[in-house]
């Protein structure tokens, strides 16, 4: 009846997960082929959605889906046989299968005075699991020590051992029995026994499985398999991990949109640009231009009117002489035209260089002409000698 209860929720229990998963089944220290079809079948039937993976060497067990690994003790020392003394690696490789959550299975072990699987629990713990191996000399009965916990809630209560049926005690200081009795010292004997590591555990079963289908050990085993086999359901806590990355990757998000601000900027650099550009807008100072100031030049005619005084003639030659002197300050060129006397053929050639507009203010220029006029009102020879000493 029990074993039912243990199938029936077992199936329950992988229906509602919906998945698969391995075990891994050591050959090497089992007795015969006929011991490992016996555990083959154990398993697969106690542990529905298992799937067994023989190996007779110890495997990786870094595949997710590898959920149990159980080793058969019925021939030799799996401790001597891996080499785990010289290659703690394999040790630290099982301890980690374990912590992340694996069930490991060990199964008998009994060897006269002792038991094979004792340094590996060492090697694999780190420290001495301070245990004793006991023999099973008469019957006893023993009772479940985790009758509330999960998937061993759902075992025997109590099984009766006998001498001769290929069970063997440990007595530990350590570990969690799932099956024990006291001894006359009042000391807890367990033919079952748990180690708790991180999310998963070491199992001990007492049963070599000798005898097939023994009750209660088979069971244990299933128990454990499956228990591991459920522990996929905290991995979705990993997921939420990756959910915290895509959080910071909005915050850089909003760091550029201030960059572009910066752009605008810069633009009203360019605004001042513009600002230059009048700058030599005033220099068509051409407005100076309007040397046609010359035209006042007109007004020594009537200087002349008093013929004594040709001495003021002097004074205006010099005063156009520094008139044109300004406009060099615009221009170079400038300077080397009022070099030559005839002011009116210079007149016309700084008109078209500046713009063809100013030309027509030449146009007065033959204004000067009345120069020309000038020499009969110098009638008298006297003046034209005077002329000279100017020049």
């Amino acid at each position: 009846m029990r074993r039912a209860a243990l199938l029936a929720f077992a199936a329950v229990l992988l229906a509602s997960q919906a998945a698969a998963f391995d075990v891994c089944l050591y050959t090497t220290t089992a007795a015969s082929e006929t011991r490992l079809d016996i555990l083959t079948d154990n398993i697969l039937y106690l542990a529905p959605g298992s799937h067994v993976m023989r190996t007779d060497v110890q495997p990786s067990l870094t595949d997710p889906m590898t959920k149990g690994f159980v080793i058969p003790g019925n021939k030799g020392s799996y401790y001597v046989t891996e080499g785990i003394a010289a290659n703690p690696a394999k040790a630290a490789a099982l301890k980690n299968f374990v912590m992340a959550g694996g069930a490991l299975v060990l199964a008998g072990g009994a060897v006269p005075g002792g038991n094979t699987f004792l340094p590996l629990l060492t090697a694999i713990v780190g420290a001495d699991p301070k245990c004793q191996a006991l023999s099973i000399t008469t019957d006893v009965l023993v009772q479940n020590r985790m009758a509330s916990e999960g998937l061993f809630a759902k075992l025997a209560p109590k099984l009766k051992v006998k001498p001769g049926s290929d069970v063997s005690a440990l007595w530990c200081q350590t570990g969690r029995p799932i099956y024990s009795y006291f001894n006359p010292a009042k000391q807890q004997v367990s033919v079952a026994i748990a180690w708790q590591l991180g999310k998963g555990a070491i199992y001990w079963i007492g049963s070599g499985f000798a005898v097939p289908h023994l009750k209660g050990y088979e069971e244990v085993m299933g128990a454990a398999l499956l228990t591991a086999a459920a522990a996929p359901v905290p991995t979705p806590s990993p997921a939420p991990k990756p959910s915290p990355s895509p959080s910071p990757s909005p915050s850089p998000k909003p760091s550029p949109s201030p960059s572009p601000s910066p752009s605008p900027s810069p633009s009203p650099k360019p605004s001042p640009s513009p600002s230059p550009s009048p700058s030599p807008s005033p220099s068509p100072s051409p407005s100076p231009s309007p040397s046609p100031s010359p035209s006042p030049s007109p007004s020594p005619s009537p200087s002349p009117s008093p013929s004594p005084s040709p001495s003021p003639k002097p004074s205006p030659s010099p005063s156009p002489s520094p008139s044109p002197s300004p406009s060099p300050s615009p221009s170079p060129s400038p300077s080397p035209k009022p070099s030559p006397s005839p002011s009116p053929s210079p007149s016309p050639s700084p008109s078209p260089s500046p713009s063809p507009s100013p030309s027509p203010s030449p146009s007065p220029s033959p204004k000067p002409s009345p120069a020309r006029k000038s020499p009969p009102p110098a009638e008298a020879p006297p003046p034209d000698f005077l002329a000279p000493p100017p020049q």
